[in-house]
């Protein structure tokens, strides 16, 4: 029988009483510390309170009680910490980690800063990790790295021991397993046979493109789910009760190919995904928000999509009259003349694939109209493809239908969704969630990503929207999921929004960390000046300006060079920084009277500063703003800009000046190489 007190630690008392045998102490021991030997080859029992723990945990089956700080389970980070030290690295990583196994580390002393220091690129700090002034200085960068407001919740601090308090070991646990999936992705990369500079750029997007998780505390949500047969959709537009173009929805993005393999997929009764549906407050009317790319290639196939119907009706004609388009699509189509891009572009019908020893080849390559009396085999049982896709058939698609819920609301409940799917990508989702601003519908438009801009944003009047989507264009900047509307919310959160700042510093955030802090600061208070029309106005022809000038400077004589332009030197396809950067450079030269006029006289200037700035290489979010920051006053100096005269021209007009925020960080001397 043993009977003992001890203390833990953290100073708690605690009594124990069991019957312990020495295999028992011995298994303690052995589970937490290597064997030793005496000099004559005895093996040495040296017991401490922490075996005799471990020893009536074996006996009894349970552990004694913990305080809070002492019960973590740290295990699972330690073996996240330790993969993270194993593989390849990305281009970007100044170093590789060492390996380390998670029983290497010791949590019961500062050690294990050691070794998160050795795995911090991975987690894509806003600041480096050191260890030059202690374990506390090193823990409040880890976190403050980490962007964490109040980095002392994050460690308690006892006896010169720093360790993690169960918000920390949160915290730390979140970023990590972050860090473990964009792993894979390089991984993945690499397996694929890519090079190592593009399996570090996917890496880093991954980072870039990670949405928010949204915050539903103050989300009502009125909502039921049910099925429908797709005769559903069908009474709905042909009603004119279902907005399918909500203009935060992308434009049509699939190909016919795309739209033919969704509609094989319906007819061999595969389900398909919820579609989303919101009914407008106080209205009957409904609107798509998920599901718009399905609704539209089974509508096209069906020849009863809204567009596709008016477009038909407008060219129909003669011997080619609307019945005939409804009742013989090939034929009305010949006499028209009308060719595949048309079809695609205006909405129009599709053949169906070619199908070889297939249950569907009686189908292959035939309309709608064409099979309307064939049958198909659905969940077991044979099924006319009019009923199926007209009738009452027992095929249905599911739907989740929100009712007297505001959309933004339904946005951040689908920004859920889709953090536990596919996820759409940040800036998808920021469209989505902060659409009810005016502000962002301007930077859907100035990106280019908007089919219909003058009914999106009627405030900026005659101005020519279309000269930045132009500008980007001819750069060849990429066009993918929103990726120009996220290149103009970026100079605009410069142009009109201040970072947080601490006692110390000013905070570098994450690009898209930092435009959303830009809409939810406008979005939560109405008095915000990008509220005013007249403010979005002035905004807007600021960054259309800066847009002509980049453009008048990057043409035919190019006043960037190569090297500034692109890391491949070939000053073709503009790298995001670069093109952040001069457009930002440019748009505040306008406010203080440049124009594209002024781009001879000042291009010899702009090229000799470009050949000293080359795109960056890393691409932490502290080295992006120092990149920002220098390159914008080396491109002011060149294009002769009195910063005074500017610096007062931003607050009369914008009521905001970022110079002080671009000096503060230029100040730091990051280092960009």
């Amino acid at each position: 029988m043993v009977l003992w007190e001890a203390k833990s630690r953290y100073g708690r008392a605690t009594r124990y009483s069991a019957f312990l045998t020495v295999d028992d102490l011995l298994r303690a021991r052995e589970s937490r510390l290597s064997d030793r030997t005496s000099n004559s080859g005895e093996r040495i029992l040296a017991f401490t309170v922490d075996h005799l723990t471990d020893a009536l945990s074996l006996h009894l089956g349970d552990t004694p009680p913990m305080t809070e700080e002492n019960d973590l389970d740290v295990e699972g980070l330690a073996s996240s910490l330790s993969a993270l030290s194993k593989g390849e690295v990305p281009d970007t990583f100044s170093s590789s980690p060492s390996p380390f196994e998670p029983e290497d580390i010791n949590w019961e002393t500062n050690e294990w800063l050691t070794f998160v220091r050795e795995i911090q690129h991975w987690l894509v700090l806003d600041q480096e990790v050191t260890l030059d002034g202690g374990p506390v200085a090193a823990v409040e960068e880890l976190f403050s790295g980490l962007a964490v407001d109040n980095t002392k919740e994050c460690f308690v601090l006892r006896e010169g021991v720093v360790s993690l308090s169960p918000i920390g070991l949160t915290r730390l646990e979140e970023r990590v397993s972050l860090a473990q999936a964009r792993k894979e992705t390089f991984e993945q990369a690499l397996a694929d046979d890519f090079g190592s500079k593009q399996a570090t750029s996917r890496w880093f997007a991954c980072w870039e493109d990670e949405p928010e998780t949204p915050d539903l505390s103050t989300v009502e949500v009125h909502a039921k789910v049910d099925a429908y047969p797709i005769r559903y959709f069908k009474d709905l537009v042909e009603d004119d009760d279902l907005e399918l173009n909500p203009s935060y929805q992308r434009d049509r993005v699939w190909s016919t190919s795309d739209s033919q393999r969704l509609v094989d997929s319906v007819l061999r009764g595969i389900p398909l995904p919820s579609i989303i549906l919101n009914q407008r407050v106080n209205s009957h009317d409904q609107e798509i928000v998920d599901g718009k790319q399905r609704l539209t290639a089974i509508l096209r196939f069906m020849g009863c999509h809204p567009e596709g119907v008016r477009y038909a009706e407008s060219k129909s004609m003669g011997d080619a009259t609307i019945e005939l388009f409804h009742s013989d699509y090939r034929k009305w189509r010949r006499i028209l003349g009308i060719k595949s891009p048309e079809e695609t572009k205006h909405c129009l019908p599709f053949r169906l694939s070619t199908y070889k020893n297939d249950p569907l080849s009686q189908l292959s390559g035939r309309y709608y109209c064409e099979i309307k009396k064939n049958e198909v085999n659905i969940q077991g049982e044979q099924e006319q493809v009019r009923k199926l896709f007209a009738g009452t058939s027992n095929y249905k698609i599911p739907v989740i239908l929100y009712k007297n819920t505001e959309l933004q609301q339904i946005h951040r409940v689908f920004g859920l969704y889709n953090k536990q799917g596919k996820q759409l990508n940040a800036e998808e989702l920021r469209n989505a969630i902060y659409h009810h601003l005016d502000l962002t519908k301007l930077m859907l438009v100035l990106g280019g990503d908007s089919h219909r801009p003058k009914e999106l944003v009627p405030f900026v009047g005659d101005m020519d929207v279309d000269i930045v989507p132009s500008t980007f264009r001819r750069r060849q900047v990429g066009d993918g999921r929103f990726h120009r509307t996220k290149l103009a919310s970026w100079v605009a959160a410069i142009l009109v929004h201040q970072p947080n700042r601490t006692d110390k510093s000013i905070k570098t955030p994450s690009t898209s960390g930092y435009i959303n802090a830009m809409l939810e600061a406008v979005s939560g208070n109405p008095k915000h000046p990008m509220h005013d029309e007249a403010n979005l106005r002035t905004l807007a022809n600021a960054m259309i300006s800066g847009a002509a000038l980049l453009d008048e400077l990057a043409g035919e004589e190019d006043a960037y060079s190569p090297r500034f332009v692109s890391k491949k030197k070939d000053g073709v396809r503009w790298e995001d920084l670069p093109m952040v950067a001069a457009w930002t450079s440019c748009t505040l030269a306008t406010l203080v009277g440049r124009t594209s006029d002024d781009a001879e006289r000042i291009g010899d200037a702009v090229l000799k500063a470009t050949a000293q700035r080359p795109p960056l290489e890393k691409q932490q979010s502290r080295t992006q703003w120092g990149y920002l920051a220098r390159t914008t006053f080396e491109l002011l100096e060149a294009m002769g800009i009195d910063l005074d005269k500017l610096n007062l021209a931003l607050k009369q007009k914008l009521g905001f000046s970022c110079l002080p925020t671009l000096r503060d960080i230029d100040a730091l001397k990051i280092k960009l190489v």
